[in-house]
């Protein structure tokens, strides 16, 4: 999914009918200023943020998708700690002292 979205917006940039997802951006025509115009299809596609120098490090779509692939994982980590601290805020000092309780007892389970 991922490397079928940058493929078309590849193809879109770099104006040709087929990108493989090893061939180099650059080899196929890609210079900065299209290297700016492709990040910029990226971030509105995958909602993330991502430098032109990504583009410069990962010229191919497997690489590219790998790093977004890497940036979507850490995003989703992100939200999950953020949506577990707010649980904790949320207890009362009873409550959390039940689950350190429950997480030290040697029959976590029981």
């Amino acid at each position: 999914m991922t490397e079928k979205r940058l493929t078309s917006i590849w193809s879109k940039v770099l104006s040709v009918d087929q990108v493989g997802i090893h061939d180099n951006f650059f080899d196929l025509g890609g210079h900065s200023l299209l290297a700016s115009r492709v990040i910029s299809g990226v971030i509105q596609a995958f909602k993330l943020e991502l430098p032109v120098k990504a583009l410069f490090d990962a010229p191919t779509i497997a690489e590219m998708a790998g790093i977004i692939t890497q940036s979507q994982a850490e995003r989703v980590s992100e939200a999950e700690l953020a949506q577990m601290l707010c649980e904790v805020e949320a207890m009362t000092e009873e409550e959390a002292q039940q689950r350190m309780d429950k997480i030290n007892s040697p029959f976590p389970n029981k």
